[in-house]
């Protein structure tokens, strides 16, 4: 959606903080490289 991630968490009613640590969560579950892009990798599938 390209969404920026103030946009995000705006909609989610979270902070920026907060959706930082959710995609960190993820990344670490899809057991994604340091400087693989979260995006790239969603956009993949």
């Amino acid at each position: 959606m390209n969404l920026t991630s103030s946009d995000i968490s705006t909609l989610l009613g979270i902070s920026q903080d907060s959706l930082r640590v959710t995609r960190y969560r993820l990344r670490k579950k899809l057991n994604l490289a340091a400087g693989e892009s979260l995006t790239a990798f969603i956009q993949g599938i």
